[in-house]
């Protein structure tokens, strides 16, 4: 199966997560799920905020970076 990646990226003036698919773009909210890539491998994530955002995955969590942006699958 071939994967549509999009890219997600920090809004400030909203102070959420971005996906811009191309056609459309729409912001993320807490417990919303999606793949994200990391290297060469999909992970399955759950975006979540605290203090600040941060993704929990399987065995690991981390927080988002908001110069960065991500490939994610939604």
């Amino acid at each position: 199966m071939k994967h549509q990646w999009s890219k997600m990226t920090y809004d400030h003036e909203q102070n959420r997560w971005m996906v811009d698919t191309g056609d459309y773009s729409y912001e993320l909210h807490c417990g919303d799920v999606f793949d994200l890539l990391i290297g060469s491998n999909s992970i399955p994530c759950r975006i979540e905020y605290d203090y600040q955002w941060y993704v929990i995955m399987p065995g690991a969590r981390f927080n988002l970076r908001i110069g960065n942006s991500y490939k994610v699958e939604i």
